[in-house]
């Protein structure tokens, strides 16, 4: 072979290897359903950053213009155009994570298991108590850390598992009431530890599907609302102490599955969720101060006229108020204040007011002056404001 065709020859197989090292990877690199892919993240950024314009805008380029990638699939949903036909973003934003907020509840539940379980094994001094505080913070805390860490936990599925323990804890101590009128500490704290245990188990069961952060609220009001409706139908029909308990118990049940089944069946939001309970609240204070003006001597009456009211307020709530935009955003890593799906009933944070279900919380009471031990009781906040 002569020079000149060696030369040849060379620079053919430099150029056939330099198109197969470099251009083929980068033409393998930089794929329709890459770039379809960077796109929908930038239009994910900006959904939860609550630009919906924009958001929208890149969902349809992408759904126009990569069809047949995930990307397109997925922006495609987001457009709710999937099988509905219809073009908007917003019902289906997704979810804010929840693992701040549940790791702040299982801290603080291993602190309550740990003032809870000296009494249930009637332990007596301080002692005990101080070790259940001093073990059950950092218990609880590193339990909540590994369920986080298990698995992803949306705002909503996390509020279903602090409500499930909230609500099992308060059905312990009504049916430890209910059994005797005058149950010891040691059965009130052996019942209340089974029920909030039971509940924890029953909210992370639930959790195993998705729930929106509105379902998880509209169950815990719907439950709030049915105990009140269980002990106002009590009083009016007699009933004793101990029925009125169980009547309690079983309404606020029904509440809790009415509230869940209409949260997750109509998409309620959590904003519309408070509102209608503002609007009942409304009703129910109306109805007490129209007894008091009229018949403020008749017992059963000052009962009727409030639970007539609050009736009245839900359903004209649930007529009036609707839908005008989807929850918000919650940074995961934002203030506690915004965090919390319960604390006090009505609260003030930055300006604004906002409803939630009440969160309990217990302290000892001291011992009286003539002798006895202390005893174990519940606060329940009805007023925060926020400076």
């Amino acid at each position: 072979m002569c020079k000149v065709c060696k030369t040849f020859c060379k620079v053919i197989l430099t150029f056939v290897a330099l198109t197969t090292i470099v251009v083929r990877p980068a033409s393998a690199q930089i794929t329709p359903a890459d770039s379809a892919a960077v796109l929908l993240g930038a239009a994910e950024n900006f959904d939860l950053r609550g630009q919906d314009d924009i958001a929208l805008a890149l969902y349809r380029h992408i759904a126009r213009s990569y069809p047949g990638t995930p990307a397109a699939q997925a922006a495609l949903e987001r457009l709710g155009e999937v099988g509905a036909g219809a073009a908007g973003i917003g019902s289906r934003r997704p979810e804010p994570p929840g693992d701040t907020e549940l790791k702040v509840f299982s801290t603080l539940y291993g602190l309550w298991l740990g003032v809870l379980v000296p009494d249930a094994l009637d332990l007596q001094g301080d002692a005990p108590n101080g070790a259940g505080l001093l073990v059950g913070g950092p218990a609880g805390y590193f339990a909540g850390r590994a369920f986080v860490h298990s698995r992803p936990v949306s705002l909503g599925q996390a509020r279903a598992i602090i409500w499930g323990g909230t609500w099992g804890t308060w059905q312990g101590l009504a049916l430890a009431s209910a059994r005797n009128e005058y149950p010891s500490d040691r059965a009130v704290a052996a019942s209340m530890i089974v029920g909030g245990t039971l509940g924890v188990v029953g909210g992370a069961v639930a959790s195993g599907h998705e729930i929106s952060s509105g379902t998880a609220m509209s169950a815990a009001l719907g439950t709030v609302w049915g105990a009140w409706f269980g002990a106002a139908s009590s009083v009016l029909f007699d009933l004793s102490y101990r029925p009125t308990l169980a009547t309690m118990v079983v309404a606020g049940n029904a509440g809790l599955a009415t509230g869940a089944v209409a949260g997750n069946r109509w998409s309620i939001s959590s904003r519309r969720a408070r509102l209608v309970t503002l609007s009942g609240m409304i009703g129910g204070f109306a109805g007490a101060g129209w007894a008091l003006i009229t018949l403020p001597e008749s017992d059963r009456y000052l009962i009727a006229a409030p639970l007539a009211g609050s009736i009245l307020g839900l359903a004209f709530g649930a007529a009036t108020i609707k839908e005008d935009r989807a929850d918000p955003p919650v940074p995961a890593n934002g203030p506690a204040a915004a965090l919390s799906p319960t604390g006090a009933l009505l609260s003030r944070t930055g300006g604004s007011w906002s409803l939630s279900a009440p969160s309990p919380s217990p302290f000892r009471v001291p011992p009286p002056r003539d002798g006895g031990r202390r005893a174990l009781a519940w606060k329940v906040p009805l007023l925060e404001i926020r400076f």
